[in-house]
């Protein structure tokens, strides 16, 4: 009875830790294409501020087309790391480095403008800048927000309402607890009132049941201390 028990445990054991470790594999690729993007994208906002800030303060023309020429150097970067987040987690904003790519051609507008001390050109061209730096600055929270890692469970519990929330969190954390309750107690039953299994295979019966009731028992507990919003 036992070796029929492990017989069909230990395969699903090994199933489990096999997508366990391809999972987390997975998501270690995304992370670092995740981390790479969110390098270039600010790698990109500082070169972008550093040409307009060249060109506020009228230097030479090749220093600020340097700057800009770095600038769509870091975008290429940018733009790679995407493609490749894109095949991990197809919920990543493809169309992020396009939105970068219209900015830095109103960069080099602004650039090929003449900055004249004072009057309406000036100040619109202020303008201008300063909203090219408030749109790269959401790109950049937004690449941000997309590197935090987000779980199915994750996903499940996100409300708006931190009582909502909280209790899904208790839904999902007891029912892990009365799934793990009810393999102890059928564990039990079964092995003290089957009459055929031997004195050590209903042991074996109640000591699998224990062990599983706990881990499902262990589950609910982490699920309740992870997500509950105090």
């Amino acid at each position: 009875m036992i070796n029929s028990v492990e017989q069909i445990i230990a395969p699903l054991i090994a199933a489990a830790v096999a997508l366990y470790v391809g999972e987390n594999w997975r998501k270690t690729l995304r992370n670092k294409r995740l981390d790479e993007c969110l390098a270039a994208v600010h790698e990109v906002m500082g070169l972008v501020n550093r040409c307009l800030s060249l060109k506020e303060d009228n230097a030479p023309r090749e220093q600020v087309w340097l700057a800009y020429s770095e600038a769509w150097n870091s975008w290429r970067k940018f733009d790679q790391a995407t493609a490749i987040v894109y095949r991990y987690d197809k919920t990543f904003d493809r169309n992020t480095p396009d939105r970068i790519a219209t900015l830095l051609f109103d960069v080099k507008k602004l650039c090929n403008e003449e900055w004249k001390e004072g009057g309406a050109i000036k100040s619109q061209i202020q303008q201008e800048r300063d909203r090219i730096k408030r749109e790269l600055k959401q790109i950049a929270t937004d690449v941000e927000l997309a590197t935090q890692k987000t779980t199915m469970l994750e996903n499940f519990f996100k409300s708006n309402s931190p009582l909502l929330r909280n209790e899904r969190v208790k839904m999902a954390a007891a029912f892990w607890n009365t799934v793990g309750a009810g393999i102890f107690i059928g564990s039990l039953a079964g092995a003290f009132f089957l009459p055929k299994p031997p004195f050590w295979d209903k042991v074996g019966i109640a000591a699998m049941g224990f062990v599983l009731g706990l881990a499902c028992h262990w589950i609910g507990s982490s699920i309740l201390k992870k997500y509950w919003i105090d």
